[in-house]
C-alpha cells in the first residue's frame, strides 16, 4: 500500500461562530492546494496574454479575464513555471529562491494559515475557563491495595472508559500491577461528607493475570474487555461473569498495549517490549483448552521500531540493529486495516498495514506503508510514551520523553503539525498517557510530577495561546489518564504511583470548599488555569 493511497480527509470539528451558531467548515491540504493552484494559474496568464490568448477560457471553468483584469495582472512580475511537485516534508520548495523569480509562486501552507487564521481568531470561545470547577473529593478516590485483607498498595497501570452505547452506560477499569481489573461505575458518586471515609469502591474485581496488567480495552459491545499482562499474554474475558474466554500467547516480552479495531470486537492489536506488533483475531487460529480457547496471532510485524548504534568495540565501526521496544499502538478510523505505532527509540510515528505479509527472512527488517518524520535529525532521538486519536480519527497525539506533546495529521503523515509542551508537563518514563476529550478541544497528560495538565485546543489541534489547566492530587507520578466518552458531563478519571484512582467532575462548589478549607487541600484534588502565550513550534 503506497502512501498516495493514504485518504486524506478534513479535519473537522463544530467550531462556534461569532454570532453563537455552530457551523462545519472544511479546511484541508487539498483546500490549499486548489487555492494555491487557482493563484499561480493567475500568476501566469499575463504571459498568455502577451502570447496573443487573450480571453483564453481557462481550463478549471472559471471565465476568462476581462481586458482590464488582463492589464491589472500583467504588472505581477510573476515567473513562468510548473509549480513542483507537493512534498509536505519539504516547505524550501515554495520559496522564491528554489523557484526562481523575485516572487515566487503562491506556497499551499500560506493558503491553509490564512484559512486557519480567518477559521481560529474570530469565532473561537475559550473553554478552559471551566476546568477551574474541576474537583477530586475524597468520596471519589480509590486507594488499590494487592488484595482485600492486605493494607499494601499496589500501582495501578491503565484505566480505560468503556463507550456510552451500553445498556449500562459507561464503566471505567482499571488494571493494576497485582494482576486485578477492577470496573466501576463512576455515574453515581457519592459526594457527600459521610461518603468520604469508604470512598470509591468497584462492582467488580478479579484476579487476571499473575503479572502487572500493563493494558486494558473495552470492546466495541462493552461485553467484553481484553488485558496485556507482563507474563507476555493477552486474555479475553467477559465483563459480567469474569470469564475468561481466550488467552493470546505469542510474544516473548511484556505485552505493553492494546488496541481493538473501531467498531470491531473480533480483531485486535497488540505492542510488546519484544519489538513486536501482532494481529488477532479471536474467531480464527485457536485450539481448544480447559481455561478457554488458546490463540496464535494471523499477522506479526518483527522489530517494528528498531534501533541503529555504532559499535565502539569493532574497528570497522560497523552498525548494528537493535530491537526496540513497542509502547503504544493505535488502530486508524479513516482506514480499518491501518494502525499506528510508536516505540521507545524514537518520536516516529510508524503506519502498518494489517494486511501486509511478514518478512520473509528473520533478519529482514519489516517497511511501513508510512512514517512521520523528525523535527530536527541532529538532536538526540527520545522514545514515545502514548498515542491518542481524537474522536474525529484526523489527529495523533503523542507523548515523548522530551517533554513535548506532538500532534500528527493522522490522514497525512509527515512532521508534526504542533506541539504542546508546559512547565507543569514532565515526561521522563514511558508510563506516561494521554487521553482526548469527546469533543476535540482537549487533551490532557499525566506527568512525571504527579500533575495532570489539559491544553485547550483549536479545530486543528494547535494551542496557540496556551491556555491550559493543571489538576493537582497525586503525589508521585500520575501516568495513567482515561476521559470519560459522553458529551454530557465532564469527567477525568487519573491513576498516579502514589496508588490511588482519582475521579475528577465538574462543581464549582466542591471545588471553592476544597480552595478554603485546609485540611480538604490536603486530600482532595484540585485544579487551576492558566493562559500564558504558547512558543510557536
Amino acid at each position: 500500500m503506497a502512501l498516495n493511497e493514504i485518504t486524506l480527509r478534513a479535519n473537522n470539528n463544530n467550531f462556534p461562530s461569532n454570532r453563537g451558531v455552530s457551523h462545519t467548515r472544511q479546511t484541508t491540504l487539498f483546500d490549499a492546494l486548489g487555492t494555491s493552484q487557482r493563484r499561480n494559474k493567475r500568476l501566469r496568464r499575463p504571459q498568455c496574454l502577451e502570447n496573443g490568448q487573450e480571453n483564453t477560457p481557462p481550463e478549471d471553468g472559471y471565465e476568462a479575464d476581462t481586458p482590464a483584469m488582463a492589464e491589472k495582472r500583467i504588472r505581477i512580475d510573476a515567473p513562468i513555471c510548473t509549480p513542483p511537485i507537493y512534498n509536505p516534508s519539504s516547505r524550501t520548495a515554495w520559496s522564491a529562491g528554489a523557484i526562481g523569480g523575485s516572487r515566487g509562486l503562491y506556497s499551499p501552507y500560506a493558503a491553509l494559515r490564512t484559512r486557519q487564521h480567518h477559521a481560529i481568531s474570530p469565532g473561537c470561545i475559550s473553554t478552559i475557563g471551566r476546568f477551574a470547577a474541576m474537583v477530586s473529593p475524597a468520596a471519589a478516590v480509590f486507594r488499590l491495595c494487592t488484595d482485600a485483607d492486605s493494607q499494601l498498595n499496589t500501582l495501578p497501570l491503565a484505566c480505560k472508559y468503556s463507550s456510552v452505547s451500553g445498556a449500562q452506560g459507561s464503566r471505567l477499569a482499571l488494571a493494576d500491577e497485582g494482576g486485578h481489573v477492577s470496573i466501576f461505575d463512576t455515574l453515581n458518586i457519592d459526594t457527600a461528607e459521610s461518603a468520604a471515609d469508604a470512598g470509591l469502591q468497584p462492582i467488580a474485581r478479579w484476579r487476571a493475570h499473575d503479572n502487572a496488567v500493563f493494558d486494558v480495552e473495552w470492546s466495541a459491545d462493552n461485553t467484553q474487555a481484553v488485558t496485556a499482562s507482563a507474563d507476555e499474554s493477552c486474555c479475553l474475558w467477559d465483563v459480567e461473569s469474569q470469564q475468561q474466554l481466550g488467552s493470546f500467547i505469542g510474544h516473548s516480552q511484556t505485552v505493553r498495549a492494546v488496541s481493538w479495531r473501531h467498531e470491531d470486537h473480533h480483531c485486535f492489536a497488540t505492542a510488546s517490549r519484544d519489538g513486536a506488533v501482532m494481529m488477532w483475531d479471536v474467531r480464527c487460529n485457536k485450539t481448544r483448552r480447559e481455561d478457554g480457547y488458546a490463540h496464535r496471532p494471523v499477522n506479526i510485524i518483527s522489530s517494528a521500531h528498531y534501533g541503529v548504534w555504532n559499535s565502539k568495540m569493532s574497528v570497522r565501526g560497523k552498525k548494528h540493529i537493535t530491537g526496540g521496544s513497542v509502547t503504544a499502538i493505535q488502530h486508524l478510523r479513516h482506514n480499518t486495516h491501518l494502525i499506528a505505532s510508536a516505540g521507545s527509540t524514537s518520536e516516529v510515528v510508524k503506519y502498518w498495514d494489517v494486511r501486509m505479509k511478514a518478512a520473509p527472512r528473520a533478519s529482514a527488517l519489516p517497511t511501513p506503508v508510512a512514517s512521520s518524520l523528525l523535527l530536527s535529525s541532529t538532536r538526540r532521538s527520545r522514545g514515545t510514551s502514548s498515542l491518542v486519536l481524537d474522536p474525529d480519527g484526523t489527529r495523533l497525539y503523542t507523548a515523548c520523553n522530551d517533554n513535548r506533546l506532538y500532534v500528527h495529521n493522522a490522514l497525512a503523515p509527515g512532521l508534526p503539525i504542533a506541539q504542546l509542551s508546559a512547565p507543569e508537563f514532565e515526561c521522563q518514563s514511558f508510563n506516561i498517557g494521554s487521553a482526548a476529550s469527546p469533543c476535540g478541544r482537549h487533551i490532557a497528560a499525566g506527568s512525571s510530577n504527579g500533575s495532570v495538565v489539559v491544553w485547550e485546543l483549536d479545530r486543528f489541534g494547535y494551542s496557540s495561546s496556551g491556555r491550559r489547566a493543571v489538576l493537582q492530587g497525586h503525589t508521585k507520578e500520575a501516568g495513567c489518564i482515561a476521559w470519560y466518552p459522553g458529551k454530557d458531563r465532564t469527567q477525568l478519571a487519573t491513576c498516579g504511583d502514589d496508588g490511588i484512582l482519582r475521579i475528577w467532575e465538574e462543581d464549582q462548589m466542591l471545588a471553592d470548599s476544597a480552595r478554603t478549607d485546609p485540611a480538604k487541600r490536603f486530600f482532595w484534588g484540585t485544579s487551576q488555569v492558566h493562559s500564558p502565550t504558547q512558543p510557536a513550534l
